[in-house]
């Protein structure tokens, strides 16, 4: 995490739906000049050193047609230098609405200029590393993330419960573990997650020192769904044995971002619920 970030000086973003910061759209820039306008060739390489080559000639002529007929722009205005042409390319990429960028995101899709990392690739990995609420399946842009997903964790950060004090600080730290770009820290995320739940759960029932526990006093005295609850221990006995998370503390390649953000949402979750269902002089 970045000084500011580890301070709480910037704003975690749970995920970005229906919008798109700078970051996220330079890295899609980015993926897309890997994947195709740096890799513009006229056939004449001193022409093309020296900035002067010309479109027309060029493998980018279609593919700079297109992108002009994306943008409703009249192909007699493409100008015919590479470098002006790109730059022009580039100034209206970047006033595309955010929901535009995606759509010529899905535009270039079908198109391989070279054998390295897809643009495909290149796009999925700009979206996960800024918590983009899409990624790239089958060739289109698709949702990965529900609204009512995104409502389960505002609403525990939202809470004004006394029980959801504890948890809060908990969901907010699996967050900003989970959206670091630089290095984000899927285990201690999930750790935290889990610390959520267990907070709420130990103040339902004083004295129980683990999460197990704590849950089965819950679930006798306000009729938890055994399925519920035995599901909800099972997860942490998971993460509590010799191979989890709490435990293997050196080795972090078998955990991803798929399983971390899977127990940041189904702990915040399961602690909106344990606050719905507490008894009234506790919640």
């Amino acid at each position: 995490m970045s000084f500011s970030e580890r301070n709480g000086l910037t704003k975690t973003q749970l995920v970005q739906k229906e919008s798109m910061d700078e970051n996220l759209r330079i890295d899609l820039w980015n993926a897309i000049y890997l994947s195709f306008w740096g890799l513009f060739s006229s056939g004449n390489s001193i022409s093309d050193s020296m900035g002067l080559a010309n479109v027309t000639l060029s493998n980018m002529d279609k593919l700079s047609q297109k992108a002009f007929a994306f943008f409703k722009i009249p192909i007699n205005q493409r100008p015919n230098n590479w470098a002006k042409c790109l730059n022009f390319i580039e100034a209206e990429f970047n006033k595309l609405d955010w929901n535009r960028v995606y759509d010529f995101v899905e535009l270039l899709l079908p198109y391989q200029f070279n054998d390295a990392d897809s643009f495909a690739d290149l796009v999925n990995k700009a979206l996960e590393t800024n918590n983009a609420a899409y990624r790239v399946i089958d060739g289109h842009v698709t949702s990965v993330v529900s609204e009512h997903e995104i409502q389960e964790v505002e609403k525990i950060l939202g809470s004004h419960s006394p029980l959801a004090e504890g948890a809060q600080e908990h969901i907010r730290m699996a967050l900003k573990k989970l959206s670091d770009r630089e290095s984000p820290d899927y285990r201690n995320s999930i750790k935290e997650s889990i610390s959520a739940v267990e907070s709420i759960a130990k103040k339902l029932a004083p004295g129980e020192k683990t999460l197990g526990s704590a849950l089965n006093i819950i679930g006798r005295r306000e009729g938890l769904h055994p399925a519920l609850k035995n599901g909800f221990s099972s997860i942490y006995g998971y993460t509590n044995d010799e191979a989890g998370i709490r435990h293997a503390l050196e080795d972090s390649s078998n955990v991803g971002e798929a399983e971390a953000r899977l127990m940041f949402i189904m702990c915040a979750a399961f602690c909106n619920y344990l606050i719905y269902t507490a008894p009234p002089a506790t919640s």
